[in-house]
C-alpha cells in the first residue's frame, strides 16, 4: 500500500523546506509499518512555488490509512506545516494491482512478509518471489542439480578453498561475499563431514569389541573384547589413584574415582563420547589460536575477528583434505585392481597432505598478512608451538569433561 503526499511551498524558500522534508520524511520511516519513502518533483504548477510529491510504502492498508489520518504536523489537507511555508495539497492512497519487472512477472506481494515485490525477490526480507512446494524427487533433483552445477556457490568456493590460500579470506574482508558459501557454513559442514566419516579412515568400529584395544594397569589388564571386574575397578579407582584432589575441601577425589570407575567400566563408550565431544573442543580451540594470532600480529591493525575468519578457513581446508583422503582410504578397500591403485593413490595423498597443510598455512599467512618470509616463517613456527600447546590444553579438558559427564 502507497500513501501520496502532494506539498507545495514557496520557491524562495526551496532550500529550507527540502531540507525540513528530507529530516520529517526520516522521522516517519522510524514508525512501525513504513518500509520506504520517495520525494518526487512536479514540474506542474506556477512559477514561484515549488512541488513535491512523497510516496511512502506501508506494509499494509491499516498502516497507510492511519499514516493519512493521522500525518505528523499536517492534520488536514490546506494546513500549513509549522516552521515552512508549505501547503499539503492533497493525500491519497493507492493500492497495488499488479507488478511488473524486466523478466519474468512476479506475485503481488511477498508470501513471508507481504511486502509489495518488485523483482523475483523481496526487497525487504530477500525471500525469492516464486516460492513452490517441492516433493521428495523435486528436492533431491534441486540438491543435485546444485551440486552437478559448477558454476554453483559451493564449487566456487572449494576449488579456492583448496587451492588458493588466504584468497577467500581476503575476498570476504574486501566485501565480495555474495559469490561464495558463508566461511561460518562451509566450517560447519566441512567439520561435521569429517568427524562423521574419521571413524572410516582410520578403520575404527567403535560399536564391536573385537577392535578395542587393551587396556594396560598394573592391576588391570583388558584383553580385546573383555571389560575389568568390578572388583578390579573398585581396587583401580579407590586403592591405587592418589590424587589428591581436595586441599580446599571442593570434594573433587569421590568425582574423579567414580568418572575413573565409568571409563574402566566401558572404555569403548568413553571412546565413542570422546569422539562425539571433539567438535565442540573446536569451538574453544579456534578462539584460541585467535587469540595467539592477535598476539603474533599485534600493531597490524587487524581485529581478532580477523584472526578467527583466517584461521576458519585455514581449518576448512584442513578438513576438506583430511576428507579426500579419507575417500581415497575407503576406495582403497574396494577389492580387484582398482582398489590396489585407490590404495597406491592414497598412500601418496596421505604425504603430501602432510606436506601442503604447513605450506597452506604459510601461504595463507603471506597472503592476507603480508609480511616478508623470514617473518613469515617465524610466526608460523611460533604459531605451531601455540597451536601444539592449546591442543594439548582443549585435549586434556576434552578428557577431563567427557569422564565427568559419563
Amino acid at each position: 500500500m502507497i500513501l501520496v503526499l502532494r506539498l507545495e511551498a514557496p520557491a524562495i524558500v526551496a532550500a529550507a523546506f527540502d531540507t525540513w522534508l528530507r529530516d520529517h520524511v526520516a522521522d516517519v520511516l522510524q514508525e512501525s509499518g513504513v518500509h520506504t519513502a520517495t520525494i518526487h518533483d512536479e514540474d506542474a504548477g506556477p512559477p514561484d512555488v515549488i512541488r513535491r510529491v512523497v510516496h511512502y510504502g506501508c506494509r499494509d492498508a491499516e498502516v497507510a490509512q492511519t499514516l493519512a489520518e493521522h500525518h505528523p504536523e499536517w492534520p488536514e489537507a490546506g494546513a500549513q506545516p509549522r516552521a515552512t511555508g508549505a501547503v499539503l495539497l492533497g493525500r491519497e492512497l493507492l493500492s497495488p494491482r499488479e507488478d511488473f519487472s524486466a523478466g519474468a512477472p512476479t506475485t503481488e506481494n511477498c508470501l513471508n512478509c507481504g511486502e509489495v515485490l518488485t523483482g523475483q525477490h523481496c526487497a525487504y526480507c530477500g525471500q525469492r518471489a516464486s516460492v513452490r512446494v517441492l516433493s521428495l524427487w523435486g528436492l533431491l533433483r534441486d540438491v543435485a542439480g546444485d551440486l552437478a552445477n559448477w558454476d554453483a556457490r559451493i564449487w566456487r568456493t572449494l576449488r579456492p578453498l583448496a587451492f588458493r590460500p588466504g584468497f577467500l579470506t581476503g575476498e570476504y574482508l574486501a566485501g565480495r561475499r555474495s559469490a561464495y558459501t558463508p566461511p561460518f557454513r562451509m566450517y560447519l559442514i566441512l567439520s561435521l563431514m569429517f568427524f562423521l566419516l574419521a571413524p572410516l579412515g582410520a578403520g575404527l568400529d567403535l560399536n564391536t569389541s573385537s577392535d578395542r584395544d587393551a587396556v594396560d594397569h598394573p592391576d588391570v589388564s583388558l584383553s580385546a573384547g573383555a571389560r575389568p571386574s568390578a572388583d578390579d575397578v573398585e581396587k583401580t579407582c579407590n586403592e591405587d589413584l592418589r590424587f589428591g584432589l581436595d586441599p580446599l575441601g571442593m570434594e573433587w577425589e569421590p568425582r574423579v574415582r567414580q568418572a575413573c570407575e565409568r571409563v574402566l567400566a566401558d572404555p569403548a563408550g568413553f571412546g565413542e563420547a570422546m569422539l562425539g565431544n571433539i567438535p565442540r573442543t573446536m569451538f574453544v580451540f579456534l578462539p584460541l589460536l585467535a587469540l595467539i594470532m592477535q598476539f603474533l600480529y599485534i600493531g597490524s591493525g587487524r581485529f581478532y575477528v580477523e584472526h578467527l575468519l583466517f584461521l576458519v578457513h585455514v581449518h576448512s581446508a584442513f578438513f576438506l583434505g583430511a576428507l579426500a583422503v579419507i575417500v581415497l582410504q575407503q576406495g582403497a578397500r574396494i577389492p580387484g585392481p582398482f582398489g590396489t591403485v585407490m590404495d597406491a593413490v592414497g598412500g601418496f595423498g596421505n604425504a603430501a597432505l602432510v606436506i601442503y597443510l604447513p605450506y597452506y598455512l604459510y601461504r595463507a599467512m603471506r597472503s592476507i598478512y603480508g609480511q616478508a618470509r623470514g617473518w613469515t616463517l617465524f610466526k608460523l613456527m611460533l604459531l605451531a608451538i601455540g597451536y601444539v600447546s592449546c591442543l594439548g590444553l582443549t585435549v586434556t579438558a576434552l578428557f577431563v569433561v567427557t569422564a565427568l559427564e559419563r
